[in-house]
Parts: structure tokens; C-alpha cells; sequence
């Protein structure tokens, strides 16, 4: 898995050890396995969401989740569509196009912040960062 996932993978992994009944986390890492490449973990992740769903609580796992897993194991989840959080483009748009101030420059030294960014949109969407030094958090922790 790239590094750039892993830390979030293993939080994920972590949250599905403690509450194997969140179906949210194993999706999150559905989705990190599958932009990582590991196609057959992440389908192996929504096998184990079933039968523990199934096995536990009688049920099966939401629609939008069978589509998760339908889509990875078509070929047709969006590997390069990941969220970007590269610096804005050098150049801003010409004169007059909108009034904001130029990009200052990007995450320096917020390799950390990335990664909990990363994270939090592979589990949950939408997500709101506010304010200059705001850490993203799901919408969950906003109680």
C-alpha cells in the first residue's frame, strides 16, 4: 500500500478491530485498498463486511456499499480521481477574473495534517476544514 494511505488504513483497521459493526470504516478502507491498487483487499474488506453483517446482526451491508464493491471489482472505481491536495497552480487566473488574494504557498510541513485529510475523506463525505490551521474531522466529531 503507498505510504501515503497507510497511516490512514491502519487507523481504519483499527476502528474495524473495536467496532467490527461500523460498516463506514470498512468502506473507508475499501476505498484506501482500492486507490492503493490492492483491489483483492478491498474486495476481501466487503466479504468480511457481509459476514460479519450477516453472521452478527442478521442483516447486509447498505446499498452504496454493494455498489463500492461492485464498481472495485469492475474496474470502474475511480483510482486517479483521488483528491488532490497539491498546491494551487502557479499562476492564478488573469486580472479581473475574481478578486481573491494570490495562493499562498502550500501544506509546508503539514505532511501529517495530509494524511489525517486523506483519511477523513476516504471515510466520510463531506468533510469542512475551516479556519487557517483547522485539523479535518468528519462530521461525527463535530458534536
Amino acid at each position: 500500500m503507498r505510504g501515503d494511505y497507510e497511516f490512514a488504513a491502519e487507523a481504519l483497521r483499527r476502528v474495524v478491530a473495536e467496532e467490527p459493526f461500523r460498516e463506514e470504516a470498512h468502506i473507508g478502507l475499501m476505498r484506501l485498498y482500492a486507490l492503493s491498487g490492492s483491489k483483492g483487499a478491498a474486495l476481501a474488506q466487503y466479504r468480511e463486511l457481509e459476514e460479519i453483517l450477516l453472521r452478527e446482526l442478521g442483516t447486509e451491508p447498505a446499498a452504496s456499499s454493494e455498489a463500492l464493491s461492485d464498481e472495485i471489482a469492475g474496474g470502474s472505481f475511480p483510482v486517479n480521481a483521488t483528491p488532490s491536495l497539491h498546491p494551487l497552480p502557479e499562476e492564478p487566473p488573469g486580472p479581473g477574473k475574481h478578486n481573491l488574494p494570490a495562493p499562498r504557498t502550500s501544506f509546508v510541513r503539514r505532511e501529517q495534517e495530509t494524511v489525517e485529510v486523506q483519511w477523513s475523506l476516504a471515510i466520510t463525505r463531506p468533510l469542512k476544514l475551516t479556519g487557517a490551521g483547522a485539523l479535518a474531522r468528519p462530521a461525527s466529531h463535530w458534536r
